[in-house]
C-alpha cells in the first residue's frame, strides 16, 4: 500500500506543478512580448541618437548590432547544393538525403497532462 499511496502523492504532486507551470509560462511569455517590444522601442531611439549605452541607477543598458545565421533548413540546402552542383541533379538528390538522414536522433522521454 506504501507504494501506491507514494503513487499517488507524486502524480498529484505533478499534476499542481505542471498547472503551475503553465501560468508562469504564460506570465512569463507575456513579459518576453513586452521586453521585445520595449527593445525595439530603445534600440531605434539610441540608434537615432548615437547613443551607445545609458546608465539606469547601477545597471547599464548597451546597445550594440550583432549578426545571426538562419538555421540550416531542407529547403536551403537543396538549393545550396544544386547551385555548388550545376548540372548534377542525381548528386544534389543524394547528398541531401544523405545528410538529412544521417543527423544525430535524440530520445527524450517526456510526461505530458491530456
Amino acid at each position: 500500500m506504501v507504494d501506491k499511496e507514494a503513487l499517488k502523492s507524486a502524480v498529484k504532486e505533478w499534476i499542481e506543478v505542471e498547472q503551475q507551470s503553465k501560468l508562469l509560462s504564460k506570465e512569463l511569455s507575456k513579459l518576453r512580448i513586452r521586453r521585445k517590444e520595449l527593445t525595439v522601442h530603445l534600440a531605434d531611439f539610441m540608434q537615432a541618437h548615437n547613443i551607445d549605452d545609458l546608465a539606469v541607477g547601477s545597471d547599464k543598458l548597451v546597445y550594440s548590432k550583432r549578426k545571426t545565421k538562419a538555421p540550416l533548413s531542407k529547403k536551403h540546402l537543396l538549393k545550396s547544393l544544386t547551385a555548388y552542383f550545376q548540372d548534377n541533379e542525381d548528386i544534389v538528390a543524394e547528398l541531401g538525403q544523405h545528410i538529412l538522414e544521417s543527423r544525430e536522433v535524440k530520445i527524450v522521454d517526456t510526461i505530458q497532462k491530456k
